[in-house]
């Protein structure tokens, strides 16, 4: 039971460590062509490709109404880090060593 505590306390520390020390980095701006029309309308100017994928991207953010969907995106997230920290652990634990 000890042993079992004392690894999940270093993992706590690990994740609180790992959450303050990384930053965010942004992503450079990709222009994505979704349909036959995006590329049609590309191919005619450039301006207003970009403002429709803009409006676009801005409806997939949009959160949807539901209670299924905000359990999903929840339990996405969860698992997500979850994992991630798993993965950050075990690959400092064995840069450690080699």
């Amino acid at each position: 039971m000890r042993v079992l505590f004392w690894i999940i306390v270093c993992f706590f520390i690990f994740y609180l460590g790992m959450q303050t020390a990384t930053s965010n980095q942004a992503e450079p701006e990709r222009n994505i062509i979704q349909t036959e029309e995006d590329f049609k309308q590309s191919s005619v100017t450039t301006e207003s490709f970009n403002d429709v994928h803009d409006e676009v991207l801005k409806e997939e953010v949009e959160p949807k109404s539901g209670s299924f969907y905000s359990v999903a995106m929840f339990l996405e997230e969860f698992v997500k880090t979850i994992f991630s920290v798993l993965f950050q652990f075990l690959y400092r634990f064995s840069a450690m060593f080699f």
